[in-house]
């Protein structure tokens, strides 16, 4: 008879062939991976746009100086601050005069060149930026994120236009986010660094908002950021060069997923579809405490009705300076979010908008005619569209439901069953 001492070593041999078999069988999937189960590449190719724009030219040419001509501004500022200065000095000498040395050092740093335009330098100084590299060089990445990282997109010059977040968490539905090739595929949504988006101030004037309600996930992605729509331009920093490649692959999400979100919207318009292809670029920015790489992406439609998502590397900077930093997130800014994207983006809301307001006046029109009888709602047994297809109209009341897992709005709302006691 075997002994039990026998019987558990047994047993606990199996358990451990057991355990490494299963554990054989299931292999850790890389997150790049799951990224090209979503058409994202990591591989860089041409695009023609970039040559259109002339991006990578005007980050080489970094400005290096500003005319004192520019100067004559800021010289009248300073004399109406002296004159404060000295007449304070001189008849309220013990008065507190930090009121006017803080107004003061406002205007100097919200001082521009060109009166109403924007500036292509940060108001930090070279030696306060140097001072933080250096605190960042043996400090935690966190440390890097609070300084340089907010330092060089210089978010006091955003003038209403331009907005930004901070590890902020997506939170869009999920049948409108990019699909993968495999349902076993599951990552969790962006959470970048750092995202750059337009102010909601820069596409409406009224205090009353209308747009399609379904699509408002993928106008605000993030969980707290009502104001914040169509992120365009992402930052990952990292202190280590081993842990760029993580930086690389969250903006490749990131930038895919943004495209996606403007593709939901401007799909909506089938004349806007051929410019989203065209002329819709995010972009992305990934730094340490010395590099910076500059990368812009965009979609391409597909044959299988799948959208593909691609990148072409702009500029890369080996020991950046201050001028350096900042003069590349403001190309973007200026030279491509502003002329460029913004006036598409605002077009696109606009029209979507004044479709829905249609689409609700004439639901509201037809169930008037209607005269309180039972809606019916159109059953379509075709084979839904594909990701690429325009959204297919359906239902009565509504007009539309979107499918190919991007966008489905509800029909019209069931009757409820009357009680025994009501018929």
């Amino acid at each position: 008879m075997e002994s039990s001492s026998s019987h558990l070593t047994s047993t606990s041999a199996a358990t451990e062939n057991a355990t490494t078999t299963k554990a054989s069988t299931v292999r850790h999937i890389d997150f790049m991976e799951h990224l090209e189960f979503r058409g994202i590449t990591d591989k860089s190719s041409g695009d023609g746009k970039l040559k259109e724009l002339g991006l990578d030219k005007i980050i080489d040419a970094a400005p290096s100086h500003v005319e004192f001509g520019k100067f004559e501004s800021l010289l009248r500022v300073l004399e109406d601050y002296l004159k404060k200065f000295r007449k304070s000095v001189k008849d309220r000498s013990s008065e507190n005069g930090l009121p006017v040395y803080d107004a003061l050092r406002h205007e100097i740093s919200h001082w521009r060149p060109d009166t109403g335009g924007y500036r292509r330098f940060p108001p930090m100084s070279p030696q306060d930026f140097a001072w933080d590299q250096t605190q960042c060089s043996t400090s935690s990445e966190a440390d890097f994120h609070r300084t340089i990282m907010i330092s060089i997109i210089d978010r006091l010059d955003f003038r209403g236009i331009f907005t930004f977040s901070c590890e902020e968490q997506w939170r869009i539905e999920k049948k409108l986010l990019i699909k993968a090739t495999k349902d076993s595929s599951k990552i969790t949504q962006p959470k970048p660094d750092l995202a750059i988006s337009f102010h909601r101030d820069a596409f409406i004037e009224s205090t009353l908002l209308e747009f399609p309600i379904e699509l408002g996930s993928c106008l605000h992605p993030g969980k707290r950021g009502r104001e914040r729509w169509f992120p365009f331009l992402f930052l990952e920093a990292k202190r280590e060069d081993s842990s760029l490649r993580t930086a690389f692959e969250k903006n490749l999400y990131s930038t895919s997923q943004a495209l996606f979100n403007i593709f939901q919207w401007m799909r909506q318009v089938p004349q806007l579809l051929e410019k989203f292809f065209k002329d819709v670029r995010t972009f992305s920015i990934v730094l340490n405490n010395e590099d910076m790489v500059l990368r812009m992406h965009r979609a391409e439609g597909n044959t299988d009705d799948r959208l593909r998502y691609h990148f072409t590397e702009v500029a890369n900077i080996r020991n950046y300076s201050r001028d350096a930093a900042c003069h590349m997130v403001k190309s973007v800014l200026l030279d491509y979010a502003l002329p460029h994207l913004h006036p598409i983006l605002k077009e696109t809301f606009q029209s979507v908008a004044e479709l829905d307001h249609l689409r609700g006046s004439g639901a509201k029109r037809k169930q008037d005619l209607m005269d309180a009888q039972q809606s019916k709602q159109i059953i379509d047994d075709r084979p839904g569209p594909g990701e690429t297809d325009p959204p297919q109209l359906q239902g009565i009341n509504t007009g539309i439901s979107f499918d190919a897992d991007n966008l489905t709005l509800a029909g019209p709302p069931k009757r409820s069953k009357k009680g025994r006691r009501g018929r």
